[in-house]
């Protein structure tokens, strides 16, 4: 009897993490797909990403597909990870009370719709990589509760009838879900979570290669200073030699030069000598 309970307790925990996990993958991308909607038209959305320096160089190939489709079949498609780095980049609202991925969640009293855009990437990513598959009620109903709340808030942001948002959330809080709904949801969870640590294994891989190329640059560019260095040193050793040998012809001129000079200076003394002697001869 006691291991009953015990199975129905755990399909419980376990039909509620597919409940938050429905909310994280579906209900809240429906509403940010909207949001974007009103705030950047998709006839606007490649002009305005392509001319946007940071989206322009760092969105994947998927991401870019769904954005050249975008016309055609609008944000049906855009997860919240995506959605979030357009608002942010695009500027779309204004920035979370403490800044776009601040290390510290916005607090109860922070309430713009840049604090609950942050609030849902934190959430979803929360539930996307808690490690316990199962979720007591006393859990779901903290993580219902902080849903309502954002939705309500949007709601109010995006001009729609109260409870518009709300009311799926409470609805999926607490209808009934067969273990096939419930078990398809989980996957989906998995397939996510999956996919993620893809990405950020991949975004790992290419910061360690951007990484060693710095590393590599950095040495070239000692390696080059270096060469320059030696080379100037080298200049500057020949042009030392050149002008000590320009030193040594000047000091031989002038040893020269004051031979002469000594020479010269001897005969003319001998002159005066012989102009001497020759005068008083005359006398």
């Amino acid at each position: 009897m006691a291991s009953s309970s015990s199975s129905v307790v755990s399909g419980s925990w376990l039909t509620n993490y597919a409940r938050i996990g429905h909310a994280a993958q579906q209900l809240f991308p429906d509403i940010l797909q909207e949001l974007i909607t009103i705030k950047e038209p998709p006839q606007r959305l490649s002009h305005d990403v392509n001319t946007n320096w940071y989206l322009s160089k760092h969105l994947g190939s998927g991401e870019w597909s769904m954005i050249n489709d975008v016309v055609k079949k609008g944000y049906t498609n855009f997860d919240i990870p995506l959605i979030y780095k357009l608002v942010r980049n695009l500027k779309l609202v204004l920035p979370p009370t403490q800044g776009w991925d601040h290390s510290s969640a916005p607090c109860l009293t922070e309430v713009t719709t840049g604090d609950d855009l942050e609030r849902i990437r934190r959430l979803r990513n929360e539930i996307l990589h808690r490690g316990n598959a199962q979720v007591t009620d006393t859990e779901l109903s903290q993580f219902f509760t902080q849903f309502k709340d954002i939705a309500g808030r949007l709601e109010t942001y995006m001009g729609k009838q109260t409870r518009e948002f709300v009311d799926k959330f409470t609805y999926l809080e607490t209808c009934c879900m067969d273990e096939e709904t419930s078990n398809m949801y989980i996957r989906r969870l998995e397939s996510l979570k999956k996919r993620d640590e893809d990405c950020q294994k991949r975004l790992h891989a290419v910061e360690e290669d951007v990484d060693a190329l710095k590393k590599k640059n950095q040495t070239e560019g000692l390696e080059k200073t270096a060469k320059e260095h030696s080379k100037q040193l080298g200049d500057c050793k020949r042009e030392i030699n050149k002008l000590g040998e320009i030193q040594t012809q000047h000091i031989e001129r002038f040893e020269d030069l004051k031979q002469k000079t000594d020479s010269m200076k001897m005969k003319v003394e001998e002159h005066g000598k012989e102009m001497k002697e020759f005068k008083e001869k005359q006398q």
